[in-house]
């Protein structure tokens, strides 16, 4: 199948799912391709930038569990001492680039005093460039 069907395909597929999830029932999948560090929401691809794309990668890596934010903190800045505040602006962009509204996410979730949770999200080694466009 060439490449602008499958996409064409591909994206009518993820809409009517949206669609059909509504807001009450689990949250759409999101595609993160770790290779190329860019994200598909339903509209199309995003890129994350570089900080942002380090700590996905570690929550996915994580998948299913709390992640604590000293390990995310580690991973995102690869062992330079960072304050928590830091965090937190890497995670408020991560929110709106995954969330449809990011003040009350359904993707990346916080679990007060244990760290963050990721769900919906699904990592992926690489798309071709040619399904990017």
């Amino acid at each position: 199948m060439h490449q602008p069907v499958l996409r064409h395909r591909l994206h009518n597929f993820l809409q009517r799912l949206t669609a059909l999830m509504g807001k009450s029932g689990p949250p759409a999948t999101v595609v993160f391709d770790r290779a190329q560090q860019i994200l598909w929401r339903g509209e199309g691809w995003a890129p994350v930038p570089p900080t942002a794309a380090r700590i996905l990668m570690a929550l996915l890596d994580h998948s299913g569990a709390i992640v604590s934010e000293s390990t995310l903190i580690h991973a995102g800045w690869q062992g330079e001492p960072r304050a928590p505040a830091d965090l937190y602006k890497q995670i408020h962009a991560l929110r709106l680039l995954l969330e449809t509204d990011p003040h009350h996410p359904r993707h990346l979730l916080t679990r007060r005093g244990a760290g963050y949770f990721l769900q919906g999200v699904v990592g992926k080694p690489s798309v071709s460039g040619a399904e990017k466009r």
